[in-house]
């Protein structure tokens, strides 16, 4: 049994964005068999900035080195849209030595990993995240129902 039947926290919507094609599916896969949530994927930072103007998203995953855009311009981007976003940002260890995580966190990311490090962070903070999110939406709904019933 996932998490996802146990919590029923399906409605967490998740964008993972990186122009690798094969890593940016391995990554939609892997997060839907370790956590049973299904994010929605993206190729590029553009195509992600439009995905999160016209959807709901509570969680971007995204890749630091893609052309056009890179991760770090979207992170602000996004965070300038909607500040509540939760952002993490992934780089690979090519592209390490360049990455500034103090100043990616500081922009806002909630965390900055090594795509290596995705199965030992990034799935325990998706169960964690996930758990929490639902547990919160679940006492907002209990207390609106409590005020629409004091109310009535």
């Amino acid at each position: 049994m996932n998490l996802k039947q146990i919590h029923n926290f399906s409605a967490l919507e998740i964008l993972v964005v990186d122009d690798d094609d094969v890593f940016r599916k391995f990554m939609a896969n892997y997060i839907e068999q370790a956590v049973g949530l299904r994010p929605h994927q993206s190729p590029s930072a553009r195509e992600a900035l439009a995905h999160i103007q016209n959807h709901s998203i509570d969680l971007l995953i995204t890749d630091t080195n893609m052309p056009e855009m890179n991760g770090v311009d979207l992170l602000v981007e996004a965070k300038n849209s909607d500040p509540t976003l939760k952002v993490i940002v992934l780089f690979s260890g090519l592209h390490g030595s360049k990455i500034d995580e103090r100043e990616i966190l500081r922009l806002g990311a909630h965390m900055v990993l090594s795509k290596s490090e995705v199965p030992s962070r990034l799935i325990p903070f998706l169960k964690t995240y996930a758990t929490k999110s639902v547990t919160r939406s679940v006492r907002e709904d209990e207390r609106s129902e409590r005020l629409y019933f004091s109310n009535c």
